[in-house]
């Protein structure tokens, strides 16, 4: 069936992000990656810093912050997670989701913490140790115009969390 489209007021223009960290990531031949996130809206992105090598990594403040005009709303633009590990100088893609801005109307109240499922480069799920699947933790705010800029900030320490499906929420997407 069809999903039924969110009308959102027109000051709401600003979308924080904050990448907390990983969980599950797999180990690569030569030992753990050393992971970054690159998240982008549109045309708009944001890179985190590179951590030493971890299955676990815990970026926790660092905050994208994205313009979100009401078109893109309308056109359910989606919020782009590219999780990289880097080595030797180059860059290997490890794994990706998306979340549907549409899915986040929700989060005007306060900060969410959503847990994204990653997918390989062919589609399917990016496992770790125990064949565990390899999760983005991200907390997301969405302002009005002119109001806060304080960006989102939690605590995460990559501990492990009980999540549950959000209701309406893309596959693969936990409010925890």
């Amino acid at each position: 069936p069809p999903r039924e489209e969110v009308s959102w007021p027109d000051d709401l223009n600003k979308i924080f992000v904050t990448i907390q960290g990983g969980t599950k990531l797999p180990e690569l031949e030569d030992g753990p990656p050393c992971p970054y996130v690159v998240s982008s809206l549109g045309s708009q992105t944001h890179i985190t810093r590179t951590l030493g090598p971890s299955t676990e990594p815990i970026w926790d403040m660092e905050v994208a912050e994205f313009n979100l005009p009401p078109t893109d709303v309308r056109r359910r633009t989606n919020l782009h997670l590219k999780l990289y590990h880097w080595v030797a100088s180059q860059s290997q893609l490890l794994g990706e989701a998306r979340v549907p801005i549409n899915q986040l109307a929700a989060f005007t109240a306060k900060p969410q913490e959503c847990s994204c499922s990653l997918l390989r480069p062919d589609g399917n799920p990016l496992r770790g140790k125990d064949l565990q699947k390899s999760e983005v933790h991200i907390l997301v705010m969405i302002t009005r115009a002119g109001g806060s800029t304080t960006a989102p900030v939690s605590m995460f320490k990559g501990q492990h969390h009980s999540a549950r499906p959000s209701p309406g929420a893309p596959a693969g997407a936990y409010l925890l």
